[in-house]
């Protein structure tokens, strides 16, 4: 085996996992961010580029081309020109909630503001989009402005809760069709050019946007696997595993942890139940509390929470994946309604849509940790408990102002 992988690495593999490393192995400052699934960052970068007024060297360019793109569908009422000298354009982050919106006023025609709502991978919040429209319309009387409504995710999926005006839905294959040609008149030395085509490739090397068939790559793939097939397979099977050893770790010390974080967030928290992937904590002070909270099936949680904490060894994603989880069964009809009323109550805290159904439900969602995070050293299990109480502190008041208004329906049913 020693052979074989020295022919992978030094022998008559090498100049073919060369070609490899020099087609994956670049810098990226967006990757160097963590920047690919984090949707609030994306809309940062966005409203930067969209924005004409700033010193990015690309002018209109990025603007433009969601114009040409927004024209060419459905989205609102009618077609804007593109961006001219005279125009007064303005930019803004997250204003009536908006991811952005685009402001265009022109003193010989009408005026257009283009909204954009962006999901990478997280659903519509309930009637979110319509919300959104209501907001737009009220600030921006059709009288005197025309809309341009964008729904922009990584493949193109229709809204679902949009209103009167429809969202159009883009996907960011297709609005880089509009950009990349642009870019390319403005020519590739231009430093505003060189980063957009960085944000490019790293939107397509994490998938969220379609990769670029690569034929010289394809084919150094094809001979690795058809000469080197058992080193191939062995380095595969010993891979590290820097997340098992981290949630490892937490398996054993999860009375310690729940300790830990108990005194850091002012909350008791327990260790729940361990099973596979999945370590989950409850909140006995709660439970004391709101008696209602109390009454979920012991099959899923051994206190009968209806409420946990779920941290979860996700391969797939390659991180530890943390989330507040809602039970699917009350233990009878009185734990049912009290079910169904925290969902709701969890919907209105989150801004998620969640249907009362029978399932777990899963809020405030995320990766807590990734693989390049991850190990089995002090420093990695250090820093895994110092992101579960921040990321305690940061929902909990939410969620325990859920519990209370839920409790008091409850009660009061």
């Amino acid at each position: 085996m020693l052979d074989a992988l020295r022919s992978l690495t030094t022998g008559e593999g090498a100049a073919l996992v060369k070609i490899v490393e020099d087609n994956v192995s670049y810098f990226c400052p967006f990757e160097a961010l963590g920047m690919a699934h984090q949707e609030i960052r994306h809309s940062h970068f966005l409203a930067y580029a969209l924005d004409p007024n700033r010193p990015h060297g690309l002018g209109s360019s990025i603007l433009d081309a969601l114009l040409d793109g927004l024209n060419g569908a459905s989205a609102g009422a009618g077609a804007t020109n593109h961006i001219r000298d005279t125009d007064d354009v303005r930019v803004f982050r997250e204003r009536d909630r908006i991811d952005i919106l685009v402001e265009i006023r022109r003193a010989d025609a009408r005026n257009t503001v283009i909204a954009i709502e962006m999901k990478i991978w997280a659903g519509e919040g309930r009637g979110q989009l319509e919300r959104y429209e209501q907001k737009i319309r009220k600030r921006y009387p059709k009288d005197r402005w025309d809309y341009l409504l964008c729904f922009l995710t990584p493949r193109g999926r229709e809204p679902e809760t949009s209103g009167k005006i429809e969202w159009a839905s883009m996907s960011f294959d297709n609005l880089f069709d509009h950009v990349c040609p642009r870019l390319a008149k403005l020519g590739a030395d231009e430093p505003g050019v060189k980063l957009f085509g960085n944000y490019v490739t790293m939107m397509r090397r994490t998938n969220v946007a379609k990769r670029i068939p690569n034929k010289e790559l394809a084919e150094a793939v094809g001979q690795i696997w058809a000469k080197h097939r058992e080193a191939l397979k062995y380095l595969f099977d010993n891979e590290p595993k820097p997340l098992n050893d981290l949630m490892s770790r937490l398996r054993e010390d999860g009375e310690g942890m729940a300790t830990y974080l108990s005194e850091a967030v002012g909350e008791k928290v327990a260790l729940d139940s361990v099973i596979g992937q999945y370590v989950r904590f409850s909140f006995p002070g709660l439970i004391e509390a709101y008696p209602g909270l109390g009454t979920g099936r012991r099959d899923w949680l051994a206190s009968g929470s209806q409420l946990n904490i779920e941290l979860i060894d996700n391969i797939d994603l390659g991180a530890i994946t943390i989330c507040f989880g809602v039970t699917g069964w009350g233990i009878d009809g009185s734990g049912e309604k009290f079910r169904h009323e925290f969902i709701r109550q969890m919907n209105n805290a989150s801004n998620e849509a969640h249907k009362i159904e029978k399932r777990v439900q899963h809020y405030f969602e995320r990766n807590l940790m990734d693989e390049r995070e991850s190990g089995s050293d002090d420093d990695s299990y250090n820093l895994l408990k110092r992101k579960l109480v921040a990321y305690l502190k940061e929902h909990l008041p939410a969620v325990r102002e859920a519990i209370e208004r839920t409790q008091q329906v409850w009660s009061g049913s």
